[in-house]
């Protein structure tokens, strides 16, 4: 049946959704649908099915979460940027923006919002990047916009000490490692070996200068109470 609110020549806006957490998607794909220019073509909760949905689903849009079941929301970026050049990303996440915001740009993303922003201002970042422009909160365009202007600390992109060394996935590992995970259970999270997190592990330590493992623990907690406290 053809909406009578909609032109026949209107062509709605495709948009997968990714993160994580079902409720989540629920409740966000409710509040798209609900919008006349816009249609949610599909919802994954990982990487793998993201990607498989976007063959399929040809989405104009992907609002991707940085913490998946498979991997995050910034490597994703950069493989469908690579994939689909089309397609616009906008990350949405709960993670600190000051640390996530910079490298969501560099990834390939055309914006970085929110989840505890209202719907108001979801909605706007969504018609901001369709409309071929960039959304970052004002706190964390001024942090990124701030060292190009000779004020405040170096962005992630001049700089390379403490946790900006580290690569993306580095930086989710050691997040992880401050919530308290295991190397396990780190693996298990993020769908990898127990190999391959140990080597992450490794890497870790290598480039922010620790010898020890319980030193990294004690870094990588101390820096994820950091990032709640600034939130706050």
């Amino acid at each position: 049946m053809v909406n009578p609110s909609i032109a026949p020549s209107a062509r709605l806006t495709r948009v997968l959704l990714v993160d994580g957490q079902p409720v989540f998607l629920s409740g966000l794909a409710a509040l798209l649908d609900s919008q006349p220019t816009l249609t949610v073509c599909g919802q994954a909760l990982g990487q793998a099915e993201a990607l498989a949905l976007l063959r399929s689903a040809q989405p104009d849009l992907v609002i991707s979460g940085i913490s998946l079941r498979d991997g995050g929301g910034l490597d994703l970026t950069e493989r469908v940027r690579k994939l689909q050049p089309s397609t616009t990303v906008l990350i949405i996440s709960s993670a600190d923006e000051l640390t996530y915001a910079e490298r969501a740009l560099r990834s390939g993303a055309a914006g970085f919002v929110s989840k505890v922003e209202g719907e108001e201002l979801l909605l706007r970042a969504v018609q901001t990047v369709l409309g071929g422009d960039i959304h970052l909160s004002p706190r964390a365009a001024s942090a990124v916009l701030a060292p190009m202007m000779g004020r405040g600390r170096p962005s992630a992109s001049a700089t390379k000490e403490g946790h900006e060394a580290l690569t993306n996935r580095e930086l989710q590992v050691f997040r992880l490692i401050g919530a308290g995970m295991s190397t396990r259970e780190i693996a298990a999270s993020l769908s990898l070996s127990v190999k391959t997190i140990a080597s992450h592990r490794a890497s870790i330590k290598r480039r922010l200068g620790i010898r020890h493992s319980t030193e990294l623990v004690r870094r990588a907690t101390r820096w994820v109470i950091d990032r709640e406290a600034s939130d706050d």
